[in-house]
């Protein structure tokens, strides 16, 4: 096998691959990039880690076809390092593989032929979503923090993607859920830039690992270029361009969230998101100290007079802050894990938001006060605050 890209292009077609090449594995094939090159000029890269692969195509000089698996990781390395122009790469018929560039770089190494590595799954469905990529990138970046990466239950492990046709046959509602048990974010919005399209003409509905979804959105460009989404009987396939991306389902049931979220809740605060995420991050000094011996504590938020106040108190020391707030309905005090709520913030952004409450010791609904700023909402649960009573 003879191909030869020039550095940029080589980098970038091994990029996105790498999220989805296996570490430790005692199958070899699967910590290296399967290339194949064909005779008209496409150079196919696959990684697959046997749950989640990515597979992108590039043009390229191809001297002699052929398909081999090379090392993924000494691969890229070696790419990075390489001066800026022209990459060769042989593969001999000893699988000795030979990299060069510039006027005298070279490096060896050793290729696996393409048989052994692992066949793919079927990437391809009649169920599909298209839609912009801004939508699908803001979308996960608002809602990954809800997502556990380590809950036993894969409900809570997951992201439910959904789409839902307009009866009137022009664009379709799209949604991403998240909920680890402790937190939910929903983001939710109709597009008319974005279709659903089923065999039957019925919703799409699936469960997706949302680590796996958060590692492609970062391939995602904030632009109203189109993206597509297929959901297959075991996989979900994103393809953005050149590159696709897909990775096992989840089958498991996903929490009944429309029931967690209150009806109606009868106190509100309108604050800014970038100065309670300021003051929380201050807060954090106290509740997230790690001292030998200290127990984490929750921060307290006091809500009351047009004031908000927040702070924290633990073996080591304490925190006090304030901060004027638009406010309505009866005081109240109560506690929370500091790290929760930053997370929300954090994902939040830089608007002004509206936090709806009801009582210490049931969640609070955060959204933004002016829908301009997005169609989000999240729910956050609090913790109980000791001699606190409902």
């Amino acid at each position: 096998m003879q191909i030869s890209l020039d550095k940029s292009d080589f980098a970038a077609a091994l990029s996105p691959a790498m999220a989805t090449v296996s570490s430790g594995s005692t199958i070899s094939a699967i910590e290296g990039v399967l290339i194949d090159a064909r005779a008209d000029g496409t150079i196919v890269f696959t990684t697959y880690d046997m749950e989640k692969g990515t597979r992108v195509r590039a043009s390229g000089r191809v001297g002699e076809e052929g398909e081999y698996v090379i090392s993924a990781q000494k691969l890229y390395d070696i790419v990075r390092a390489m001066p800026d122009g022209e990459i060769r790469l042989t593969v001999d018929e000893k699988l000795g593989v030979r990299v060069t560039g510039g006027v005298s770089s070279m490096f060896e190494l050793k290729a696996i032929s393409g048989e052994n590595f692992p066949a793919l799954p079927e990437l391809s469905s009649e169920n599909r979503i298209t839609m912009p990529q801004h939508i699908f990138k803001d979308f996960v970046t608002r809602t990954a923090f809800a997502c556990s990466q380590s809950d036993p239950r894969p409900g809570f492990r997951a992201a439910l993607v959904k789409a839902a046709p307009d009866p009137s046959g022009a664009g379709c509602t799209i949604g991403i859920v998240t909920c680890d048990g402790n937190r939910l974010a929903k983001c939710e919005t109709y597009s008319d830039a974005a279709t659903v399209s089923t065999k039957d003409a019925s919703d799409v509905s699936f469960l997706v690992p949302g680590k796996a979804l958060y590692d492609f959105s970062r391939i995602a460009a904030d632009s109203e270029d189109d993206m597509t989404v297929f959901c297959a009987r075991k996989h979900a396939i994103f393809v953005i361009g050149d590159v696709t991306y897909f990775c096992r389902r989840i089958e498991a049931e996903f929490i009944d969230y429309e029931r967690i979220i209150p009806a109606s809740q009868d106190k509100e605060m309108i604050v800014s998101a970038t100065e309670l995420r300021r003051s929380l991050e201050r807060a954090s000094l106290v509740t997230e100290d790690k001292t030998a011996g200290s127990v984490r504590t929750f921060v307290r938020l006091d809500l009351g007079d047009g004031r908000l106040r927040v702070s924290s108190a633990s073996a080591n020391g304490s925190v006090y802050d304030e901060l004027a707030v638009v406010e309505s309905g009866d005081p109240i005090v109560i506690g929370f894990n500091c790290r929760f709520l930053l997370d929300a913030l954090r994902s939040a952004g830089d608007c002004t938001i509206r936090i709806k409450l009801s009582s210490p010791l049931m969640g609070v609904g955060i959204e933004p006060a002016d829908p301009a700023d997005g169609s989000w909402y999240y729910f956050i649960m609090p913790v109980r605050m000791m001699n606190q009573t409902a």
